[in-house]
């Protein structure tokens, strides 16, 4: 918001009194994003085509990898 558009005045009425100027600037942090939605998805996304390269006769590793994968993106 760096234009004067974006900028509020409450100085319409004609005379002497106070003004009152508000300017917000809005910043996003990227890392947040990155830490707490991206990096967890690749995560959960990677570790779940784990269970494609798997034997199809290993039930232990194969149920063990989807617990921990549903368990771990309930967080």
């Amino acid at each position: 918001m760096n234009s004067p558009t974006d900028s509020l005045f409450l100085c319409d009425s004609p005379g002497n009194y106070s003004c009152l100027k508000v300017d917000l600037i809005f910043t996003r942090d990227r890392a947040f994003y990155f830490t707490t939605v991206f990096i967890p998805g690749i995560i959960l996304v990677t570790s779940s085509f784990i269970n494609f390269w798997l034997e199809w006769n290993a039930v232990p590793a194969r149920v063990m990898i989807g617990v921990s994968t549903y368990s771990g993106g309930a967080w």
